[in-house]
């Protein structure tokens, strides 16, 4: 998906709002359900923390309770 992104010349900032977006919605869907909306989102060090961080985000302004952590430590592989 990063490949075609460049490509296109997609920024991956625009990339990691779009999916981060993405997934807060879908939780989002899941989470109205629920009598309390509290969340915890856990991110590594990597690129897809990135991603989780922006779902915290969106899900805070959707009117959720979020805490949001790093775990880990960054490889050379990301």
């Amino acid at each position: 998906m990063e490949e075609t992104a460049q490509q296109r010349r997609v920024p991956l900032d625009m990339l990691m709002e779009s999916a981060g977006i993405s997934v807060a919605l879908h939780a989002w869907k899941v989470l109205v359900t629920a009598k309390t909306c509290k969340v915890l989102v856990l991110v590594g060090p990597g690129k897809n923390g990135g991603d989780g961080l922006v779902t915290a985000r969106e899900l805070q302004r959707m009117g959720a309770t979020v805490q949001a952590g790093r775990v880990g430590t960054k490889s050379g592989s990301d």
